[in-house]
């Protein structure tokens, strides 16, 4: 592939572009053949990868808290055996007689007195953090996982000064932050 067309991949976000832009760097500063580059591009990229986990323990967070919301919201509306045993450990509000608590809507419509408030809360809450990131992005802070992705890229770039700042800051931002399920 021409470097006009591999700089311009890469210049789009292609992080296999981007890649190979940084192998052609470490041949042209190394001066080593292309296979000897790509085993020092491919130690580049470890150390590139050597901190996601740290870098993407709040999106962890935020995904283990929402999924653990997502599950937990219906039997705390709906279910009367989970109704029964959140209301006795944290509500004590008085307990409807039987005949108003036979369907899960009747369950619910007991419920939602104490739930509404935290879901609505809740919800309301997510609504100002869209906000507040909308408003930040506006006025050109970078929201948190560009930040991360700037610390990768700054991390990098102090690491290998011997190669082109801008190849290796594109390399290191247009990198996953995915945890990897296998080692290539």
């Amino acid at each position: 592939m021409s470097n006009e067309n591999l700089v311009m991949m890469a210049e789009s976000g292609n992080n296999e572009a981007c890649f190979e832009r940084l192998v052609r760097d470490v041949m042209r500063v190394d001066d080593l053949e292309y296979m000897d580059a790509s085993k020092v591009a491919y130690a580049i990229k470890v150390e590139n990868r050597k901190y996601v986990m740290r870098y993407t323990a709040m999106n962890w967070l935020g995904i283990a808290g929402s999924s653990f919301c997502l599950v937990a919201c219906v039997p705390m509306v709906f279910s009367k055996s989970m109704a029964l045993w959140f209301n006795e450990r944290f509500v004590t509000t008085e307990v409807p007689p039987p005949e108003d608590l036979e369907t899960c809507w009747e369950v619910g419509a007991w419920t939602w007195n104490w739930m509404e408030p935290a879901l609505g809360t809740g919800s309301f809450m997510l609504l100002c953090l869209q906000l507040f990131r909308a408003q930040l992005v506006n006025m050109n802070y970078e929201p948190w996982t560009a930040k991360v992705r700037t610390w990768r890229a700054e991390h990098l770039v102090q690491v290998y000064p011997q190669y082109s700042e801008d190849i290796v800051w594109d390399f290191a931002t247009t990198s996953s932050l995915r945890v990897p399920s296998h080692k290539k």
